[in-house]
C-alpha cells in the first residue's frame, strides 16, 4: 500500500478513487431525492421562474459539480507539473463553458415564458429567438476572451485587432449590414409576422421565416421566394393577416330594355340575398351609372374574415343568386362591348 507510483503511493490513489465514489453517490441521492422534491414542490407554484431554476441546476450545475469533485480530488494528488497544468486549462474551459450554458439557458428561458405571458404568437416568439441567437453568440465570445485571459494571452491586444478588422469588414459588408438593420426593423416595428399573408409589388404569398439577411415567402404558386430584408422594406406591403374584415365590391349592368320598376326592385333584391349570408354586413346597392351599352349597379359589402377563401365562397353564392333572381324576373345582363357592336350590326 506504500509502495510509490508516479509520484503517489497506493493507498493515496485509493483514497482519491473512494473519494470521487463517495461523492458520485451523494451527488446522486441529492439529484434522485432533493431535486425531485423541488421539481415536486415548483409544480405547485404559479410562478414559472422556479421551473426554469431547476431545469439550470439539473442540466448544468448538477454535471459540472461532478466535474468539479473529481478536479479537487485529484489536484490534491502529487501530479506532475505538465499534467497539472492541463487538469487547470481543462477546469477553467470546462467551468467558463457550463457558466456560460448556464446564461444562455436562464435567458432563453425566462425570455420565452415572457413572451408566452405576453400573447405574442409562435411566429413572433421564432422572430425574437434568432435575436437570441446574436445575444448568444455574443455570450460565447465573452466567455472564449475570458479563457483567453486565463490561459495568459493578452486579450487586449487581440480585441484591439478585432476592433481594426470589424472597421474594415463593416466597410466591406455595408449590404449585409443594411440587411441586418432591416431585420432589426421587422423584429420591432412588426410590418409582418412568420404565418403572415403578404403582397408587395413583386412578392405575393405566405412568410416563412425572417432572417439576419433575407426573408422567405411561400409563393401561392409553391415556389419559395427569397427576398433581402432592405429591399422587402423599401415596397408598400399589404398584410392581409392582419385584415379584420374584407370589403368587396361587384359591378353589373343590365340591358336598357328594362322596364323601370324592375331597375328599382335590382337593389332591394341584392340587399335581401347579401343580408342572408353569414358573417357578412351588407353595405349598399346603388344604380350607379349609365354607359354605352348598359345600366351599372354597383353592390358593396363586407365579410367579417379575413380568410380568402371565405370571401371567394360569399361571392360565389352571391353571384349565383344574384344571377338566379335576375333570371327569375326576365332581367338580362348587358352584353359586353364588342357583342353589344355585333348586335347594332347586325339590325
Amino acid at each position: 500500500m506504500n509502495e510509490v507510483y508516479w509520484g503517489n503511493t497506493l493507498r493515496e490513489y485509493l483514497i482519491a478513487a473512494g473519494g470521487i465514489i463517495i461523492g458520485f453517490i451523494i451527488l446522486r441521492i441529492l439529484r434522485t431525492i432533493v431535486l425531485s422534491k423541488l421539481s415536486n414542490l415548483a409544480k405547485r407554484t404559479t410562478s414559472d421562474f422556479d421551473d426554469v431554476i431547476i431545469h439550470a441546476i439539473r442540466n448544468y450545475l448538477l454535471p459540472f459539480l461532478y466535474f468539479g469533485l473529481i478536479y479537487q480530488i485529484l489536484i490534491q494528488l502529487n501530479l506532475h507539473a505538465k499534467l497539472r497544468r492541463i487538469l487547470d486549462v481543462l477546469a477553467i474551459a470546462i467551468s467558463i463553458y457550463y457558466i456560460v450554458r448556464l446564461i444562455i439557458s436562464i435567458l432563453h428561458k425566462v425570455i420565452n415564458l415572457r413572451l408566452e405571458k405576453m400573447g405574442e404568437t409562435p411566429g413572433r416568439i421564432a422572430q425574437i429567438n434568432s435575436l437570441l441567437n446574436i445575444i448568444k453568440a455574443f455570450v460565447w465570445v465573452i466567455g472564449f476572451l475570458f479563457l483567453l485571459d486565463n490561459l495568459g494571452y493578452n486579450v487586449t491586444a487581440i480585441l484591439t485587432t478585432l476592433g481594426i478588422g470589424g472597421v474594415a469588414i463593416a466597410l466591406a459588408a455595408q449590404v449585409i449590414l443594411g440587411d441586418l438593420f432591416s431585420y432589426f426593423a421587422i423584429l420591432f416595428d412588426k410590418p409582418f409576422e412568420i404565418g403572415d399573408f403578404i403582397i408587395t409589388s413583386d412578392e405575393i404569398g405566405s412568410v416563412e421565416s425572417v432572417g439576419f439577411k433575407t426573408t422567405r415567402i411561400r409563393a401561392l404558386s409553391g415556389e419559395q421566394l427569397v427576398v433581402s430584408n432592405s429591399e422587402l422594406l423599401k415596397k408598400t406591403i399589404h398584410n392581409y393577416k392582419r385584415m379584420q374584415r374584407r370589403r368587396v365590391v361587384i359591378n353589373f349592368g343590365v340591358k336598357y330594355k328594362t322596364p323601370a320598376p324592375l331597375l328599382n326592385e335590382i337593389p332591394l333584391m341584392i340587399r335581401e340575398i347579401v343580408s342572408a349570408q353569414h358573417d357578412v354586413v351588407f353595405d349598399r346597392a346603388h344604380l350607379s351609372k349609365f354607359t354605352t351599352v348598359s345600366i351599372e349597379y354597383e353592390v358593396v359589402y363586407y365579410v367579417l374574415s379575413p380568410d380568402y377563401n371565405k370571401h371567394m365562397d360569399v361571392q360565389q353564392v352571391v353571384l349565383m343568386q344574384i344571377y338566379e333572381g335576375l333570371s327569375a324576373k326576365r332581367i338580362e345582363f348587358a352584353h359586353f362591348p364588342a357583342a353589344a357592336l355585333a348586335d347594332q350590326i347586325k339590325s
